[in-house]
């Protein structure tokens, strides 16, 4: 069943539509970055939206706030997450006013010659509310490609494949053997593990988004 997965993949970065798509959102990603640290943590706040919620709502939800998780006091940012339907408002809105008050240490991470399992430690480390999928995410759209994110819809077509026999939760040790899994699997492929992402997604959901 492994195979098939990698001649699907395959299959769809031959799709000219496809790769295009995605090479655009690789674009975006990597402009992110060099867009400075302010826009960096944009990006981190739209992961931690994220988090057991649904990826097109926190698009929806960051576009209409942007520089408000630079600027909102907790109060604003968190009123504003509810009246915009966000299902976690004060929690969130509490982890990513934390976050902003970490945004140095967030630059020295990113902006270092770490690695990208050093970076996404790290983060995972020092920021609430982000654990080692929400930091794979947003590295990931900051222009890092190296790590997998394993969200329930990668999860669940690895099961599909039968990469792996059930979904488990995702400590430390068991996603970093999940992880080797994906990177294994990009590697057939011939694409980065954060850039294959975006291919399994579409393939479980008909959908290129971020």
């Amino acid at each position: 069943m492994g195979g098939d997965l990698v001649r699907n993949v395959r299959r769809l970065a031959a799709d000219d539509r496809i790769s295009k798509i995605i090479d655009y959102r690789v674009k975006e990603f990597l402009k992110t970055r060099e867009e400075g640290l302010d826009r960096v943590f944009i990006e981190l706040s739209f992961c931690i939206l994220t988090a057991n919620y649904r990826a097109d709502k926190s698009i929806y939800i960051q576009r209409r706030i942007w520089r408000g998780f630079l600027e909102y006091p907790y109060d604003i940012l968190s009123i504003r997450l509810r009246e915009l339907g966000y299902r976690y408002p004060y929690t969130r809105a509490k982890y990513i006013v934390e976050a902003r008050d970490k945004l140095d240490i967030i630059g020295k991470i990113i902006y270092s010659d770490l690695s990208r399992f050093k970076m996404r430690e790290l983060l995972s480390k020092h920021i609430r509310g982000i654990g080692y999928k929400e930091a794979s995410h947003f590295l990931r759209n900051i222009g890092y490609f190296d790590l997998a994110i394993l969200d329930r819809h990668i999860l669940r077509l690895l099961r599909q494949y039968s990469y792996i026999s059930d979904i488990p939760r995702l400590d430390k040790r068991i996603y970093n053997r999940i992880e080797q899994i994906v990177i294994n699997i990009a590697d057939e492929v011939g694409i980065m593990p954060g850039i294959l992402d975006l291919y399994l997604w579409y393939m479980m959901t008909g959908r290129i988004l971020k």
